[in-house]
């Protein structure tokens, strides 16, 4: 205890009301004065030796253990020893230290790197990257999976609905910006829908669907002259497409689109007939038919149809990744700039003696250690920085 301090002697405490008053004595039976010689250790009396360090109290260089009591601190029923308490100034020490977890900050750098290295390999075992065409208002499941330099068709499991396309020109013609407005159809129901552009993909079923492309379709109807039928198709410039309806095959040899009209040219082959060609516009001065031609052809729309081209990426190992790269910046940065710092601080006979250690940058520990001497008011009678 400080010189000065309070120490409890005894303390009472009330367990039960008595049958009659009472009043405690005024004061306490005396206690007779212990006799050394009656002690059995009267001639070689037991030393407790009190030290400080690590913040703990310690006795003949044990640590002090307030619930047990050892052999030393053990007296024989009805005999009397006597004790010997010395403080003799001895060496006492703390011990201090900031920022232990600082070490960890390595630990989190390997498990990064480690996180990358499995969503990489993830990725290349398992992700994919392909193509999606659909039509404006058609629906597609098929997707065309990049396999080396060909490409594989590959069912996504659900279907993908093209609600919208909008193109968006400048007044040059060129085009400014192209945005699509897709459903996610599955069992016949309509999940989710979003409006996607570049860089703002549609995700859903572990793809994601990005805008990549698109591509303007020819309106075209055909009509049989003998029987007046007609079918509506689509057609993309160079695509040729058997028409079941009449038994001839269609090819869309040219199609051009300027603000103010259609252009396209066609060869029409029938069964057994010697193909021709036939050229369409939206201004019909601009048309150039024959007569007798057994088929005709002509837009049933005065604006071009659209397919929308889509980017499909299936990347499992992207979360990972990224969660990876987090953790690195985070280890780095917990690496670069805080470091585990110790420090021993022993008294000996009036003397202060620190021994600190810094995991980096010990200068700079050094350097805060000889500001906190001086704000002390102590002085250094030597230093060693290591």
């Amino acid at each position: 205890l400080p010189d000065g301090a309070a120490l409890t002697v005894l303390a009472l405490r009330v367990g039960r009301n008595a049958a009659r008053a009472t009043t405690p004595p005024t004061a306490l039976s005396r206690v007779p004065a212990a006799d050394p010689a009656q002690a059995i250790n009267a001639a070689r009396p037991k030393v407790f030796r009190l030290t400080m360090g690590m913040m703990r109290w310690g006795i003949n260089g044990q640590s002090f253990d307030m619930l047990a009591a050892s052999d030393l601190e053990t007296v024989k029923l009805g005999t009397q020893e006597i004790w010997e308490f010395r403080n003799d100034g001895g060496d006492s020490a703390v011990y201090a230290q900031k920022q232990a977890w600082a070490h960890f900050s390595i630990v989190v750098v390997h498990v990064s790197v480690v996180l990358i290295i499995v969503g990489g390999v993830l990725s290349s075992l398992f992700g994919f990257d392909g193509v999606m065409e659909i039509e404006d208002g058609a629906e597609q499941n098929i997707v065309f999976r990049k396999n080396g330099a060909q490409y594989q068709p590959a069912s996504i499991g659900f279907g993908l609905r093209c609600d919208r396309f909008e193109l968006q020109r400048f007044k040059n013609g060129m085009p400014k910006d192209y945005v699509s407005t897709l459903t996610v159809v599955d069992d016949g129901r309509d999940i989710l829908t979003k409006r996607i552009e570049v860089n703002d993909p549609l995700f859903f079923g572990g793809y994601n669907f990005y805008q990549s492309s698109y591509n303007e379709l020819a309106p075209l109807r055909l009509s049989d002259v003998a029987s007046g039928r007609s079918v509506d198709i689509r057609l993309q410039k160079f695509e040729s497409r058997i028409v079941p309806e009449f038994n001839l095959r269609v090819r869309l040899e040219s199609f051009t689109v300027l603000p103010d009209r259609m252009t396209a040219r066609l060869t029409i082959a029938g069964a057994g007939a010697m193909p021709y060609r036939v050229s369409l516009s939206t201004v019909s001065s601009d048309a150039e038919r024959k007569p007798g031609e057994p088929f005709n052809a002509v837009f049933y729309q005065n604006k071009p149809a659209y397919l929308t081209g889509l980017q499909v990426v299936s990347d499992p190992g992207v979360t990972l990744v990224w969660t990876g790269s987090a953790f690195i910046m985070i280890g780095l940065y917990l690496t670069f700039y805080f470091s585990h710092r110790r420090l021993l601080a022993v008294f000996r006979n009036g003397s202060i003696s620190i021994t600190a250690a810094a995991q980096r940058n010990a200068a700079a520990y050094h350097k805060e250690l000889n500001k906190i001497i001086a704000e002390a008011g102590l002085s250094v009678a030597s230093g060693k920085q290591g």
